[in-house]
């Protein structure tokens, strides 16, 4: 990871990729498991199906913050970016998303959770077939390195403070949204992302 103490955004876009790309592997280990051998106990199925949920939910706010905000903000001075692919991209891990997101809420109705969970499953190994040439063309073009001097000091730290702000009011109850970004960080990246979020969240609301 490139220096954390001179600002930069690009720092914050690999440290939220790393969140992500952890929930992913974490969601997709779990959910095989559990679709073939059950849940062990009810503590189990609870801790599972939040972290599930707050994956997807991190995942799409993620999308929408970069969508909304990183991308017209960076068009200006990084104009030859393929943004429209991106978005593209974006769409096609939303509409699995979607389906992840209704196979959890199928296990509250009823359905049965082997088959349930194998949904899950088979969507989220379909967004890691996007995952991770995504990131990689991301980092490529909008990394620590390759911004660094593309924005002033003092723009790279309201850019960072703005999509963190983004992010934490699309992705969910913040009291969870939160933690799980934050837990599945290294102290390193979790300073990086902590630093554009209100104390009160992360001292006392997430705690």
């Amino acid at each position: 990871m490139s220096d954390t103490n001179r600002p930069n955004v690009g720092n914050g876009l690999l440290a939220i990729h790393r969140v992500l790309t952890r929930g992913l592997e974490i969601t997709i280990q779990y959910s095989g498991t559990f679709a073939s051998a059950g849940f062990p106990d009810p503590q189990t199925r609870e801790g599972f199906l939040l972290y599930a949920r707050n994956f997807v939910d991190v995942l799409h706010a993620h999308h929408l913050t970069e969508d909304e905000l990183a991308w017209p903000g960076f068009r200006e001075k990084i104009p030859d970016a393929p943004y429209d692919a991106l978005i593209a991209q974006h769409r096609q891990m939303d509409s699995l998303l979607a389906e992840m997101s209704a196979a959890l809420a199928s296990l509250d109705s009823g359905e049965v959770e082997s088959r349930a969970l194998s949904r899950f499953n088979r969507a989220a190994r379909g967004v890691q077939d996007l995952w991770h040439k995504h990131i990689h063309a991301e980092e490529s073009l909008f990394g620590p390195a390759q911004v660094v001097s593309v924005f002033t000091p003092a723009e790279h730290i309201a850019m960072q403070q703005a999509f963190t702000r983004h992010l934490s009011e699309h992705a969910g109850p913040p009291e969870t949204a939160v933690a799980f970004v934050l837990y599945n960080l290294s102290p390193a990246d979790r300073a990086v992302i902590s630093a554009g979020m209100p104390r009160e969240l992360t001292e006392q609301l997430v705690p």
